[in-house]
């Protein structure tokens, strides 16, 4: 219940800076609050964080695929993938 409040008074806060200022990305925001560096930063973080949350939900899901179709072990399956 707190996290609900936090998030509506955050929102009601921030989104009219945030569009005042005319930003859409947090990168936006670090760019223009710390130069561009910062943002260029955060936003490579951000990509390569992304990307390897995705790969390894992938690999997973597949190895439990192949598992459940072929009955091969977990180790296995994520040499094969």
């Amino acid at each position: 219940l707190a996290v609900l409040f936090i998030s509506l008074v955050l929102s009601y806060v921030m989104v009219p800076v945030l569009l005042r200022l005319g930003v859409r990305t947090i990168p936006e925001v670090l760019t223009r609050r710390f130069g561009g560096k910062c943002g260029t930063y955060v936003g490579l973080v951000s990509v390569i964080a992304g990307v390897l949350v995705k790969i390894c939900v992938v690999l997973y899901s597949g190895s439990v695929i192949l598992k459940v179709l072929l009955g091969w072990n977990a180790a296995l399956s994520l040499c094969v993938l």
